[in-house]
């Protein structure tokens, strides 16, 4: 049985020059009443009639963006491309111009890719993933083929691109990067300016900030912490 209905006509809204639609759950599953509206998608197979997963108020969801089992999709977040959140990932998105806004203007308001990259909203796009108990708030940005797993948390205004992995219960936040084949696992934490790159591998409870800058083939691991400078050196990779 379906979970919710396309609504055409009522509150259509544009994003990047294509249409996108209200919903409006057909029954009553996890927080969602039946007959209660959500956010915006721009075909049927942006959503899952599977799992408890939703697209709540003024999220946007489109293209051939996918939002699978648990997940939920709220505030001013925009998923895009060929992107997927499942599992239980949460993205939350706030807009930092006008957060009380009402509903029907998110989509006027992301309408152009030159406004969706101003850090106003949450992006998730490419061909990006976030998975697991991942959470993806404020005006983060996930881009590209990068991935999201385990109870990784990014927030602020942080972006993740390229093949850049995030996982195990680290935190990326602040004005922070990860981007080529770039990983951090374990609970580290990338904060403030930082940024990790190329195939740089950061892990175990080590905490890069400031505007330190790893990069190469680096691995910092064990409990160490950097804040400024750049670290930079060749190895085989690591697993987190």
């Amino acid at each position: 049985m379906k979970k919710y209905e396309i609504l055409t006509g009522n509150g259509e809204g544009e994003v990047y020059g294509k249409r996108v639609y209200k919903i409006r759950a057909l029954r009553s599953f996890s927080d969602v009443c039946e007959g209660e509206f959500g956010g915006y998608v721009e075909n049927e197979t942006n959503l899952s009639h599977e799992g408890d997963c939703w697209i709540y108020n003024n999220a946007v969801v489109m293209e051939n963006a996918v939002v699978s089992g648990n997940s939920k999709v709220l505030g001013y977040a925009l998923v895009h491309g060929s992107a997927s959140v499942c599992d239980n990932a949460v993205v939350e998105g706030t807009c930092g111009r006008n957060p009380r806004a009402d509903v029907l203007d998110f989509p006027v308001k992301v309408n152009g890719r030159k406004n969706a990259e101003t850090g106003d909203i949450l992006e998730i796009g490419g061909n990006s993933l976030v998975c697991g108990c991942s959470q993806i708030k404020h005006s983060a940005k996930i881009l590209q083929r990068a991935r999201i797993s385990g109870n990784a948390k990014i927030m602020n205004r942080a972006v993740i691109k390229g093949y850049a992995e995030i996982g195990g219960n680290s935190v990326v936040t602040g004005f922070a990067r990860v981007s080529d084949h770039a990983r951090v696992g374990g609970a580290a934490a990338v904060k403030g300016c930082a940024f990790v790159k190329n195939n740089a591998v950061v892990k175990d409870l080590c905490i890069v900030s400031g505007d330190a800058v790893v990069m190469g083939e680096y691995v910092l691991d064990g409990c160490k912490r950097v804040n400024k400078g750049v670290l930079c050196g060749s190895g085989n990779p690591v697993a987190v």
